[in-house]
């Protein structure tokens, strides 16, 4: 069975094709400019001190000057690295006794973003680890019922829901093969 294994990607780069009549050229353009506005519009937006989230930006050019590159490449890795940034900004709200329901409807819907275009989900795993190992059991359990339905989205959304999340669970295995073949 063949699977895209970007659904969601191809998905938004047809739609912007058909509504625009872009050709290759602009949508790369649009890739790179949307998905770095994707990439800091909420930490921009969301806290209390955004000048942080940009003196961040400017540590990690320091440390590492091509970094910034790696981000301006447009690629569907982004929506995930956006999802990931959305998720260590709203998980405390996530602890609380009472369930923000916004903050677990942003991750939901974050998440399941980025699976549909980066099929990477499997990764987010790693972050639900993170929250485990502080301690906070209720906000681990709650981003594992955010990141649960947000991967089930991605997978309805891509039409083959069954062959989407075997395939997309399966490909960081067949890469490795192909590099120890290689």
């Amino acid at each position: 069975v063949l699977v895209d294994p970007h659904p969601g990607w191809h998905a938004l780069l047809g739609f912007v094709h058909r509504a625009t009549g872009a050709d290759a050229h602009a949508l790369v353009l649009a890739a790179v400019v949307s998905l770095f506005f994707v990439l800091n519009a909420l930490p921009l937006l969301s806290l209390r001190r955004p000048e942080a989230w940009l003196m961040s930006w400017l540590g990690l050019c320091v440390l590492d000057p091509t970094a910034l590159l790696r981000f301006m490449l447009g690629r569907p890795f982004l929506v995930s690295v956006a999802a990931l940034i959305t998720l260590g900004l709203f998980w405390r709200r996530l602890a609380a006794p009472r369930l923000d329901r916004r903050a677990a409807v942003l991750c939901t819907l974050a998440v399941a973003l980025a699976a549909w275009t980066h099929p990477s989900w499997y990764l987010f795993g790693l972050f639900l680890a993170a929250v485990l190992a502080t301690g906070e059991w209720r906000a681990a359990i709650r981003l594992t019922g955010c990141v649960g339905a947000g991967v089930l989205i991605a997978a309805a959304l891509s039409g083959q829901p069954l062959d989407f999340l075997w395939e997309s669970a399966r490909h960081p295995f067949r890469l490795s093969i192909l590099e120890v073949a290689a």
